[in-house]
């Protein structure tokens, strides 16, 4: 198996100034350098002062239509953390 299939699904967070494979992506993430592979989904979004990003894909069995972005609009343009908590175990069941 060559390398660039072994780093396709891999991601680093770093703060440090490395060089890494071109075949990586690279996102900026607060002081954060966020870098995946190819075959890495990577979703964002920014609400007032926050940002959040996820790593892969997440699953909503009771709206299987919504993808990523859908599913991370839905759970973090909450008003309190209790509402967070209550999306995150609805999608995670």
């Amino acid at each position: 198996m060559s390398n660039e299939r072994l780093l396709a699904k891999q991601f680093i967070i770093t703060e440090t100034e490395y060089q890494f494979p071109q075949s990586f992506n690279e996102y900026k993430f607060s002081t954060f350098r966020v870098l995946t592979g190819k075959d890495v989904h990577l979703s964002r979004i920014a609400h007032g002062d926050s940002e959040s990003i996820l790593i892969g894909d997440w699953y909503d069995y009771r709206s299987p239509e919504l993808d990523n972005q859908e599913i991370l609009e839905k759970c973090f343009v909450t008003t309190s953390i209790t509402e967070l908590i209550q999306c995150a175990c609805v999608v995670w069941k």
